[in-house]
């Protein structure tokens, strides 16, 4: 059986995270992803976060975890004859995605309008800061900047402390998985309709949802909600990291059965039926007593230990772990979540372990094919346009591809 997107071609315009997030996503699904790139250096993360051979020629293990089985053109479309081949490419493509600033692809002559004249059914998505209008769509924007602008920092952090970025560039993976639902959406639209799409993806936009219990407070209570540290924008006292006798240990203890547990389990009998304790108001009234108490009593064992014996009792928990101990977990290898890339030893670019699809489906994907070199696919793309191969060789000769 086919892939679900199998005879979908997507034309690929991103760079960085986001982007390309979103593309990898349906080269999963069996799309044929075409990645054009800026001749000469290509995508900006192609050589990012490696060293050696790998960095010298532009494979990453980054770069390889978000371009799985796409097929890599680079072009100049500073030159004409770069456009025309883009062009041409968008005339064929079923979805097109770019992350240029607002009106760049007009420049080009790709915009949705130019290329839906003559390709109607195209679904095309961009992807941008802060939308295509508005006193900021001229802005540059990456993760780390969207995190500040959008709130997200603001509630990140220790009430005593300053504002802290998040660890991981949760806007962009987010954005990623957003543009590629919104883009299965139009696939299916048009599929019962026959018309294309325009989608327009804002990672501003996309920081505000994972800021929504802030956002629903404020605009619907006027409660505005500061750093918190690890507890929850609830103030659930049972639902924090505490320290054990040699580690930490974030425990979710939310409704009134896991929280009798958790006082019987750390030999608080004294708290499960406590008057402090009885009600959710109640026990935010007496958070200080309660984490003392919870504390003192994990204190006497180690996170392992406590670990083991609250989930033995159904109370949801998990010890902080650094990278190594996850990777080393058996659920990982269980569940095969790593897959190993292929290598290009004779460039000296070893094989990569990087996370494996996401998902899993019990027929027929995903795919999780090799990424590209940059620009390895030049010529057989471009043969597919109907260049010979003499007007191949000049185009190369011209620095066009």
């Amino acid at each position: 059986m086919p892939l679900p997107l199998e005879t979908v071609t997507v034309l690929d315009f991103t760079q960085i995270m986001a982007g390309p997030m979103a593309t990898r996503q349906l080269s999963l699904m069996g799309a044929t992803v075409i990645k054009v790139e800026p001749r000469g250096h290509g995508d900006v993360m192609r050589p990012m976060m490696a060293t050696g051979a790998a960095a010298e020629h532009g494979f990453s293990p980054l770069h390889q975890y978000l371009n799985p089985g796409k097929r890599s053109l680079a072009l100049d479309l500073k030159k004409g004859a770069g456009v025309e081949i883009a062009q041409k490419l968008a005339t064929r493509a079923d979805v097109i995605v770019e992350n240029f600033r607002p009106g760049v692809m007009a420049r080009f002559g790709l915009d949705a309008a130019t290329v839906r004249r003559d390709n109607p059914s195209v679904v095309y998505c961009s992807i941008s800061g802060y939308g295509r209008e508005g006193p900021k769509a001229e802005l540059a924007a990456y993760d780390g900047p969207l995190q500040a602008d959008s709130g997200l920092m603001s509630v990140n952090g220790f009430p005593d402390g300053p504002p802290t970025r998040l660890g991981v560039m949760a806007i962009d993976m987010l954005v990623g998985a957003n543009a590629a639902s919104a883009i299965l959406g139009g696939l299916y639209r048009r599929k019962e309709t026959g018309e294309g799409q325009v989608i327009d993806i804002s990672m501003f936009e996309t920081a505000l949802h994972l800021l929504t219990p802030q956002v629903v407070s404020f605009t619907n209570e006027g409660a505005e909600m500061g750093r918190n540290g690890n507890n929850t924008a609830a103030n659930l006292p049972t639902d924090n990291l505490f320290r054990t006798g040699d580690g930490d240990l974030l425990i979710t203890a939310i409704n009134d059965g896991q929280i009798k547990t958790l006082f019987q389990v750390l030999g608080l009998d004294e708290m499960a039926g406590s008057a402090a304790t009885a009600t959710p108001e109640a026990r935010r009234e007496n958070a200080d007593l309660i984490h003392e108490k919870v504390s003192l009593a994990l204190a006497a064992d180690s996170a392992v230990e406590w670990e083991a014996k609250l989930r033995e009792a159904g109370v949801p928990c998990a010890r902080v772990r650094t990278v190594p101990e996850v990777l080393d977990d058996p659920q990982v290898g269980v569940n095969e979540l790593l897959k190993e890339t292929d290598s290009f030893a004779d460039l000296g670019i070893p094989a990569a372990t990087v996370p494996a699809a996401g998902y899993r489906a019990d027929t027929d994907g995903p795919a999780i094919r090799p990424a590209p070199l940059l620009s390895a696919d030049a010529e057989e793309i471009l043969g597919e346009l109907g260049y010979s191969g003499a007007e191949i060789d000049a185009l190369r000769t011209e620095e066009v591809i």
